[in-house]
């Protein structure tokens, strides 16, 4: 590609009249007599468009250097024991299960239309993905016996094993009709 010769004036043309161009004119081309207005086309004619021949400026191209971005050094791995599970692995066993439990549920619900409410489990996950112990915290249903077959059924879960110490969470279940 060749550059631009510094002292040489480039041209553009433009496809305007000179009413147009000074500003006279009407941009849009539209008469000021509303019978015209109201009247059809008239068809499509073809003219020698005018046109106006306008300077160009003349430019330099000149390479700029990037400045390196500093990368932070990556933080050291930890090499202790064993970390803790992640909350995201729970949620994802917990989505995965909401069918088993909302069995439970829709089946209470057909004796009882009005059962809704949240209930809090505390639950304690193995190194091996089991749940050792599960208990409900608190409830809304009001209704004992599903909330135990609840938790005996969050027993049942794995959530894979992992190299991590056994950990205590509670996590809560909203159950809604519908």
């Amino acid at each position: 590609m060749r550059a631009p010769e510094p002292d040489a004036v480039d041209t553009l043309a433009a496809n305007v009249d000179a009413e147009t161009a000074s500003g006279d004119g009407d941009l849009f081309g539209a008469e000021t007599d509303p019978g015209r207005a109201l009247a059809g086309s008239g068809g499509v004619t073809r003219e020698a468009a005018p046109e106006t021949e306008v300077a160009v400026a003349g430019h330099q191209v000149r390479n700029v250097e990037v400045a390196q971005e500093a990368v932070p050094e990556a933080a050291p791995e930890p090499t202790g024991g064993p970390g803790q599970r992640g909350m995201s692995n729970i949620r994802q066993v917990f989505d995965a299960q909401k069918t088993s439990l909302y069995s439970l549920y829709r089946r209470e619900l057909r004796q009882d239309p009005t059962l809704e409410g949240k209930v809090m489990l505390e639950l304690v996950i193995e190194p091996d993905g089991s749940v050792s112990r599960c208990e409900v915290v608190s409830s809304e249903l009001g209704n004992q016996s599903l909330e135990q077959r609840i938790a005996m059924r969050v027993r049942l879960f794995n959530f894979g094993q992992d190299d991590v110490e056994p950990r205590t969470v509670r996590f809560p279940i909203d159950f809604l009709p519908g």
